[in-house]
């Protein structure tokens, strides 16, 4: 047997980062029209600005070279995606001319040409005229080019750590960059491997790696696989913490898993999480909520992603559902109240009120399994508790309660437990630990089993 036929597995240290351009990806630079304004608009400026000599937060000096040849490719190579951007910025202003009342059947024909056939002049309640962009079309339009997504992989997060969340990855030692999209079916050969064998040859096919490709892969993998024996259950019901909104439901037919953002070290790993998970849970697109390098490696592992529907249109809220399916993960989107099976249980939909006020897509839900009622609430605002009283009258009382506190009062936080129910509350928080602690004593006083959630975190029954 040659070295290349040898059975190999991705090492539980290896580390992903899809890009866009070589910027951290996330829904907006996926999703064709925030993605054309972000470039123009955010990344292009970025990279000027550095090769004017000012500094960029997170983008090390000494590195005008690679910065300068990625500019220039993007201005070659993006060329349509610019002229994209620059054609709303230009459309936007002609409607904020325009003024209340305007026709909109004047104002189309008006509309820069690449704008036509993805875009419609709609009005507002105030008669205010705006654009509803055809998110759906635009994800078939020369605007969504594939060819500007690529994935780094490296031995771990050194690469990650000399450089800012928000600036681009530039070339560095020992890490390999593959211009090959995230849709593509070669990544699921790879990040099968976490679990399943694959081969060197099998892994050079899938991904049409050369000679030096191929040997920058070769650290990142390894002969032993490092998935846990007890990622599996054998009896009852298990609900893990893996930190901030990530929860793992499990019984042994079924897992389901909000919200999956996975940590290292004294947390709960990939290596932890089950072969098979039925449903992910998504409550909203926030980077700490929602992490295309997460589902972009458990995509071949994964039934479904529920996810909340999107408004329609609006290029600062794109469709997390338009997104996800363009990078080949089966989607269900779901409304308030709409129910979803998997075996053995049901995941609802309820409410969620955004922490800052905003209107954009949002869920917390309801999972029953196992004899047992969760709610996994995420960030969900407290401003107005009795939201949930309607939960609880629809959907009936919870077990355990889980959410963020990061910016709930105690009186908020207790308010919403006291409306679902809740026998036992559980939270994450990075801070607020005045509020935490008033609200875990409201809680003692009441009998109420609460908790402040640190590292890890395992329920059984």
């Amino acid at each position: 047997m040659g070295v290349s036929d040898k059975a190999v597995h991705l090492r539980s240290t290896a580390r992903v980062e899809p890009l866009v351009d070589r910027f951290p990806a996330r829904v907006h630079l996926v999703s064709p029209v925030p993605a054309a304004t972000a470039l123009a608009g955010r990344h292009v400026p970025m990279l000027e600005s550095y090769l004017r000599g000012e500094p960029v937060a997170g983008l090390a000096a000494g590195r005008a070279t690679d910065v300068a040849a990625l500019l220039d490719g993007i201005r070659r190579d993006r060329a349509d995606v610019l002229g994209f951007a620059a054609a709303v910025a230009e459309a936007e202003d002609l409607l904020e001319r325009a003024g209340p009342g305007s026709d909109p059947r004047t104002l189309h024909p008006r509309l820069p040409s690449d704008l036509h056939g993805l875009a419609e002049v709609v009005h507002d309640a105030r008669h205010r005229a705006g654009l509803r962009f055809l998110e759906a079309s635009a994800y078939t339009s020369r605007f969504y080019d594939e060819s500007r997504q690529s994935v780094r992989l490296a031995p771990d997060d050194a690469a990650a750590r000399a450089a800012g969340p928000g600036t681009p990855r530039l070339p560095h030692p020992g890490v390999l960059d593959l211009a090959v999209p995230f849709r593509h079916p070669g990544w699921d050969e790879l990040f099968t491997a976490r679990i399943r064998p694959t081969t060197v040859a099998r892994l050079r096919e899938a991904l049409g790696l050369d000679d030096e490709q191929t040997a920058r892969l070769r650290p990142l993998l390894t002969a032993e696989p490092a998935a846990a024996p007890d990622r599996h259950l054998a009896t009852g019901g298990r609900v893990r913490w893996f930190g901030h909104a990530c929860l793992v439901f499990q019984t042994p037919e079924s897992a389901v898993v909000t919200d999956p953002v996975i940590g290292a070290g004294d947390r709960y790993t990939l290596d932890d999480l089950p072969d098979r998970i039925d449903l992910v849970l998504l409550t909203q697109d926030h980077p700490e909520h929602l992490v295309l390098e997460t589902l972009l490696q458990l995509r071949s592992r994964i039934g479904a992603v529920v996810v909340p529907r999107s408004p329609r249109g609006d290029r600062h809220e794109p469709s997390i559902a338009l997104c996800l399916r363009a990078l080949g993960l089966p989607v269900i989107e779901v409304d308030d109240f709409d129910e979803t099976a998997f075996p053995g249980g049901t995941v609802v939909a309820t409410p969620f009120l955004d922490e800052q006020g905003r209107s954009r897509a949002g869920s917390t839900y309801l999972i029953r399994m196992a004899g047992a009622r969760f709610f996994a609430g995420s960030d969900t605002s407290g401003a107005d508790p009795v939201v949930y009283r309607y939960v609880r009258r629809h959907l009936g009382e919870v077990d355990l309660a889980f959410f963020g506190m990061d910016r709930l009062s105690a009186r908020e936080a207790s308010a919403l437990v006291t409306e679902l129910g809740a026998d036992e509350a559980y939270l994450y928080a990075t801070g607020a630990h005045q509020r935490v602690d008033a609200f875990l004593g409201w809680c003692h006083d009441r009998g109420i089993t609460a908790e402040h959630l640190v590292k890890r975190r395992e329920w059984c029954w």
